[in-house]
């Protein structure tokens, strides 16, 4: 594996542990791409968390716009690791710009720091997010365009999985100043933002938890009943391992403040050996 992509999979591998076990279900070469764009997504997604003012993120998004232009001019790569395999990536697996562009305009939102104003807008940033990632991975690997029923399910797949995400960071994205949680939901239970931010569980918080979990769980029942072509199977693969992540958030002694309890990697690993041997989610 050449350097690039070396450094890519050992992002993948730190930062976003589900994908890369994911990942070991594809070969070579193309199991090099999904590593490039699973790093490319790690980049765009930590920029909030690495930045103070927002326009400090604004210049880094635009940053990775321009790289991404110059990829797809068929350009010389920038000089820097993820953006130069992601180039490779794109160029050998045409893939689709506007998706890019899409993940992109919805990573503007961590940057600015303002909650969704609804469980809606919450669910189109995991789609712009999470399921913009799912369809650049199937483009990867698929050989046929993929029909609306496919793509559905893959939206929803990614919206599930990012919804469990976003609950089980709660408290890290608190400790940023940053909150997640939708503004109307907060408000139907008698929150504030504040109320989150002060770190301390309530009866009112833990179900606005729930009703955001019972929302991950009803996307992700929409997308098991669609059989997905095998191929692309590894691309909604780590939407699998919600139903590991989800019993622990529906307790009623679950704290999002404290660190998130961790499913053991055999699990993890096992749970993807059994979806991909049963062929569906």
């Amino acid at each position: 594996m050449p350097d690039n992509f070396t450094h890519c999979a050992g992002m993948v591998r730190s930062f976003d542990h589900d994908r890369f076990l994911s990942s070991l279900f594809v070969s070579e070469p193309v199991r090099s791409h999904l590593y490039a764009l699973y790093a490319f997504n790690v980049e765009v997604a930590r920029i909030a968390e690495l930045v103070s003012d927002p326009m400090l993120g604004e210049i880094r998004l635009q940053w990775w716009r321009e790289a991404l232009d110059t990829a797809f001019a068929g350009d010389i790569p920038r000089a820097h690791p993820v953006a130069h395999a992601l180039t490779e990536a794109i160029r050998a697996r045409a893939l689709p710009q506007h998706l890019f562009e899409a993940l992109l305009d919805a990573r503007a939102q961590d940057v600015s720091a303002t909650p969704p104003a609804t469980l809606t807008g919450l669910e189109q940033y995991a789609q712009g997010t999470s399921s913009g990632v799912m369809r650049l991975a199937a483009a990867m690997l698929s050989t046929d365009a993929l029909d609306a029923t496919a793509l559905k399910a893959i939206d929803h797949a990614g919206v599930g999985m990012a919804l469990v995400g976003l609950i089980r960071a709660i408290g890290f994205h608190a400790g940023r100043q940053r909150v997640f949680l939708p503004l109307d939901l907060l408000e139907q239970h008698g929150l504030t933002v504040q109320a989150v931010l002060s770190g301390r569980v309530t009866a009112p918080l833990r179900r606005v938890i729930h009703t955001v979990a019972e929302c991950a769980a009803a996307h992700l029942q929409q997308a098991r009943a669609v059989t997905l072509p095998r191929e692309i199977l590894p691309a909604v693969l780590p939407a699998a391992l919600v139903k590991l992540y989800l019993p622990g958030i529906l307790r009623n002694d679950f704290d999002p403040f404290q660190i998130a309890p961790t499913v053991p990697g055999y699990r993890r690993q096992l749970r993807l050996l059994r979806v991909m041997l049963r062929g569906r989610l």
